[in-house]
């Protein structure tokens, strides 16, 4: 009974050794970001929420991405968040405009939403999208538009030209948007100044209170002992300040108002 047991033993040992020493078998490498990106056209939602998730968390190491994330958020007939969300963090190139522009012409308000905040991400080469942008600015909804003033605020001096002559534009509501994008940010505050304080000229009393508003924006960003106003262009600002106190024809937020008016004038 002990020699069969012995036998027994060695016959598995020599089985085991046998299957151990076959060559393995290698396994083609799927990539992961490639696997991602095909569940994007998955037929199951979530499996391509989960998609749009991993590229998401990818970050940088997914720009490549980009082009079928464009594409499913046009294909999604309620551009999905987590699409979006992707796009923003990993941003588009420029190679990428014109996927862009389709996005920002699409009819869905949450496509429209969602380009204009890669587009924040783009920066100065998203020069060539001006035009639709400022168009964009009266779009009836205020997170497209909020979004779209973001986008020009990134592009930064190549888009201050065009806002100043959309401030000269038949419509009096584009004229007022227009304005307001050029006080939402103080840098090149030099340079949009002028233009916003004519302004407070214009016959429509919304693109005045506009003006105003803007002039405020840019208040709150200066002061006598802060860098990054010249002399010149606060002495501007104050004066832009004080003819709005001093006149009746604008509407502007009072607290608001008072505020930043004390703040550029301490004393007064």
């Amino acid at each position: 009974m002990a020699l069969v047991q012995f036998l027994v033993v060695q016959a598995s040992l020599a089985s085991f050794r046998a299957v151990s020493q076959k060559p393995s078998v290698t396994r083609p490498q799927v990539n992961p970001l490639q696997q991602y990106i095909d569940d994007l056209e998955f037929p199951d939602a979530s499996t391509r929420e989960a998609a749009a998730h991993a590229i998401h968390d990818l970050g940088d190491a997914a720009r490549d991405a980009a082009p079928a994330l464009f594409a499913a958020i046009l294909r999604e007939t309620d551009a999905c968040p987590w699409v979006g969300t992707a796009l923003t963090r990993i941003g588009p190139l420029a190679a990428d405009l014109d996927a862009l522009e389709s996005a920002l012409r699409s009819d869905n308000s949450h496509v429209r939403f969602w380009a204009a905040r890669t587009i924040v991400k783009l920066g100065p080469d998203a020069e060539p999208l001006i035009p639709i942008l400022i168009s964009l600015l009266c779009d009836s909804h205020h997170p497209v538009t909020d979004s779209v003033v973001w986008a020009l605020g990134t592009i930064g001096i190549p888009a201050i030209s065009p806002l100043v002559d959309a401030t000269h534009d038949d419509d009096a509501e584009l004229r007022g948007r227009a304005v307001l994008a050029l006080g939402r940010y103080p840098q090149d505050a030099a340079i949009k100044l002028p233009a916003i304080v004519k302004s407070l000229d214009d016959p429509d009393p919304n693109v005045r209170r506009q003006a105003a508003h803007a002039i405020c924006s840019l208040g709150q960003d200066a002061h006598p002992d802060r860098d990054g106003y010249d002399a010149g262009t606060f002495s501007t600002l104050v004066a832009a300040i004080d003819r709005i106190a001093d006149g009746d024809s604008i509407d502007v937020d009072a607290e608001w108002f008072g505020r930043v008016h004390g703040w550029l004038r301490p004393s007064a």
